[in-house]
């Protein structure tokens, strides 16, 4: 018997066909709370039926908010993920202020992630027992801290992280910057002379009456001011180095080291990223993987920081599928 179907209502229903999963998922705002400070995000939820493995999306620095994700977020929600994707303390419709992302705190930061994975584990669409994160730039010095307080974590795939000390990172990305920027590397030298000066009197609250003299010496070169914004050196006790005395030295390596949880450290082109020191990073990673960490790496040639022109989507997903 055949069946005839209305031009206008066949065309519906081919195009419904051809719609992405991500088009037909469920959205809902939601809110959970870490101590007295509520975090709003989404949370979406793939067509079907759960409990759902899930994933939590964590953010790069600055003013990041539920939206910074939103292309890896549609492929995890497509391939039958369900996502939670929230603004960073601060920032959107989370509470907190300015300061609360500008003048982070690691473990703050990790007690909001773990507050976002509860949430998901309270909800009955949700397999408990199959959430992973998903961490890129800053966040990946977070992450250690979530899955030692969360250690049920089925994976975390971390992208573009730098697995060392902020203040190596820092260095490192100031000598890149200027050497993108066309400095040469006399002078490239002279910065780096400068900021380890800078760094031990922010450390160690010493050595000022040596950064003031450099500051002298240096403030009319090129560089300076592509360098230091200020007009005079930062006292010792300035709040600004108060709080990064408490990030400065922190280190992952020794995180990681505690946990078990597999990663998946997925970086661009070593010459390409201004932002993370790669080399390093790779060299941390591959001791903590001697050691017996379930670790892989996947490496991508000509991709920048955010992995501009890599093809990995696909890699990532075979990745968690050999889990």
């Amino acid at each position: 018997m055949k069946i005839y179907m209305a031009p206008a209502l066949l065309a519906f229903l081919l195009m419904c066909c051809q719609l992405p999963t991500a088009a037909l998922s469920q959205k809902e705002d939601v809110t959970f709370s870490n101590g007295s400070v509520t975090l709003a995000g989404t949370l979406q939820l793939p067509k079907g039926r759960g409990p759902f493995p899930a994933v939590v999306f964590l953010h790069g620095s600055g003013p990041s908010d539920r939206h910074e994700s939103k292309q890896r977020a549609g492929w995890f929600l497509k391939k039958g993920y369900a996502v939670l994707t929230y603004d960073k303390r601060g920032v959107g419709a989370s509470q907190g202020t300015e300061n609360d992302w500008r003048y982070y705190n690691f473990d703050t930061l990790a007690a909001d992630a773990v507050s976002a994975l509860e949430y998901l584990t309270a909800r009955s669409e949700v397999n408990d027992r199959m959430i992973g994160l998903v961490a890129a730039s800053q966040s990946g010095w977070v992450v250690p801290l979530v899955a030692k307080k969360y250690p049920s974590l089925s994976f975390m795939i971390i992208i573009s992280a730098s697995v060392c000390t902020v203040a190596e990172d820092n260095l490192f990305e100031r000598s890149r910057r200027l050497k993108s920027e066309g400095f040469g590397l006399s002078e490239i030298a002279e910065v780096k002379d400068m900021h380890l000066i800078d760094n031990q009197l922010s450390r160690t609250g010493e050595n000022y009456e040596q950064f003031a003299l450099l500051w002298e010496q240096n403030k009319d070169k090129s560089w300076f001011t592509r360098v230091y914004l200020g007009k005079q050196p930062l006292a010792a006790d300035h709040p600004y180095r108060l709080w990064y005395r408490s990030i400065m030295d922190y280190e992952p390596q020794k995180v990681l080291a505690e946990i078990d949880t597999p990663i998946l450290w997925i970086y661009g082109d070593a010459d390409l990223d201004r932002f993370a020191p790669i080399a390093l990073s790779l060299k941390n990673i591959g001791v903590l993987k001697a050691s017996g960490k379930p670790y892989s790496i996947q490496q991508y040639a000509g991709a920048d920081h955010n992995l501009k022109g890599a093809k990995y989507k696909e890699a990532m997903f075979q990745w968690i599928l050999e889990l």
